[in-house]
Parts: C-alpha cells; structure tokens; sequence
C-alpha cells in the first residue's frame, strides 16, 4: 500500500515545478564518492545502479537522471502543496539535558526510509528487472544515507527556549562572521560549513562534474576507508542514527556559543567533521549498493 501510493506520489511530483533544496554539493558528494568506491572496487554495480537510476530520465526536467544528480530528488519534490515524504528525511532523537518531556519518535523517519529502500532493491522477485519502483527507491536511498550523515537529521534539541524542539536546528538563526549574515543553524550545516560550492547547476555539465570528482577525491583521500574501519564495521542503520544525535550534541550544538555567532573555529570544526562524514556517507552507500545489487550482477 505504501509503495503504490509512494509511485503515485513519484509520478505527481514530476507534472509541478520542483525547489532545490540546501544541501545539494553534499549530496552529490556522498554519491560521488560511493561512485568512486564502486568502479574501483565494484564497477559492475555501479553500472548496474546507473542503469536503474537512468531508467526515468527526462520525467525529472533532467534535474535527476544520473546515479549523482538523483541524490538530490528527494529535495527537488518538496513544495508548498506536495512533500508527503517530509518525515523520511530525518529522524528527531531528542538531545534532552533537562529531562523534560518529549514525544516519541515518529515511525517514518529515515531508518524507515532506508530499510524500505533496501527491501525494494533486495527483491528476489525483481532481480534482473528494471523496474519505477527501483527507480524511486534507489533515489531515497541515495538521498536519506545523505542526510543520515547530517547530523541534524538525527537530532532535536528541547531546553526551556524550545521546549517541544528545535527541529533539528531549524529554529536557530546564527550569524556566520565569514559570511556577515544570518542564516538558519541548520542551513549552515546543509550547506557543508559553507565552505564547498553551493551552486553546482544541473544538469551537471562538465566543469561541475569536475568539481565534485575533485571534492571527493580530496575528502577520500583525507578519510580512506582505512582511517573509518571501525565505523564501516557496523552495518546497524539505527546504530547510525545514533551516531548521529551525538555527533550533534559535540560538533553542532556544544561548541555554538551563547550569542549564536559561527566564529571560523566553529566553521572549521564543523567542515573538519563534514568531510569526514561525508566520506563515511559515501562508502557505506557504496557498501549498501554491493549488497542490495549483488544478486543483480553476480560477478560483482
């Protein structure tokens, strides 16, 4: 029932005008570097995975035909009218130092959303098939492995100021001296520290592409799979989500000072982080797609 409605859901948002979202260089980099992991180790379900991202290509006004640019979909449908997916983007496990009173988590987060995704692309049924239902699912699985490694996606904070939560640091506005402006707390860490392009066009042509390929060549080579073993050890998604809330407590929300001023120590502690999590997004992407895809590419 779910997946039927989500289809019609798919098909819909394609005949309205679709808004770009914050983080797209961060998501294209997390699929960027998966895409580097897997020619390198797996270029068989890579290819695979291209395949299936392709097979709707034209019906997203060519913003999310390829495997990198359909990282950014799930962000491309939101609009005013229509973003029956809201709650899959993010999962708000509360940061609670006072102990008040908060609300249970809500069942379609983005542990839901993964664990859909890999149910539809592990179909034995379907193994071979290139199907819309793929097509979809593989990119909320692009998307919401992304946003996992945000971690104001995995958190919300609830003290006296905002006693039912902040909503994963929506609420905020700091003031970024490298900028001198305001902006949402939660933009800033979307938008990579603001110390990556921002406004990476797509279609990607191919200077943009060459942007990105540099990008994760560079946060790879700072962050090889080596130095994250422990962490690519575990598998649990919920586990990761974990992770994530208390990755917020240290880097976003205990280092930001009284005033709600983002000094450059708190914008380079915050890219130091990111380019390391963004790595880590990319390779248990990859590790996702070998798994799911396997049975599709038997040679893999």
């Amino acid at each position: 029932m779910m997946r039927t409605f989500l289809l019609s859901v798919f098909i819909s948002c394609f005949m309205i005008n679709t808004v770009l979202g914050w983080w797209e260089t961060g998501h294209m980099l997390v699929a960027q570097i998966a895409k580097q992991d897997l020619l390198e180790n797996h270029p068989n379900i890579y290819k695979r995975a291209e395949e299936i991202s392709l097979f709707v290509k034209g019906l997203t006004d060519n913003l999310s035909d390829t495997f990198i640019e359909s990282a950014v979909w799930m962000d491309d449908i939101k609009n005013d009218l229509f973003d029956s997916l809201f709650e899959w983007h993010f999962i708000d496990r509360p940061y609670n130092p006072l102990g008040l009173s908060t609300p249970p988590l809500d069942k379609y987060n983005s542990i839901y959303a993964v664990e859909e995704a890999i149910n539809v692309l592990n179909n034995t049924k379907t193994a071979g098939l290139t199907t819309l239902t793929k097509s979809v699912y593989l990119r909320i699985l692009l998307h919401v492995i992304g946003d996992m490694h945000q971690p104001l996606h995995d958190a919300c904070l609830y003290n006296l100021t905002y006693p039912d939560g902040d909503m994963g640091g929506n609420l905020e506005t700091v003031f970024v001296e490298a900028l001198n402006q305001s902006v949402v707390l939660h933009a800033f860490w979307d938008a990579v520290a603001f110390r990556v392009p921002n406004n990476l066009a797509r279609p990607l042509d191919a200077y943009n592409t060459s942007i990105l390929e540099l990008l994760a060549k560079n946060f790879t080579q700072e962050f090889p799979r080596s130095a994250l073993a422990d962490k690519l050890s575990n598998k649990n998604v919920t586990e990761w989500t974990v992770d994530g809330l208390l990755d917020a407590i240290e880097h976003v929300y205990n280092p930001l000072r009284p005033d709600f001023v983002i000094d450059q120590a708190y914008q380079q502690q915050a890219y130091d982080f990111l380019r390391r999590n963004i790595a880590l997004g990319g390779y248990r992407l990859a590790d996702i797609l070998v798994e799911v895809l396997r049975q599709e590419v038997p040679s893999a």
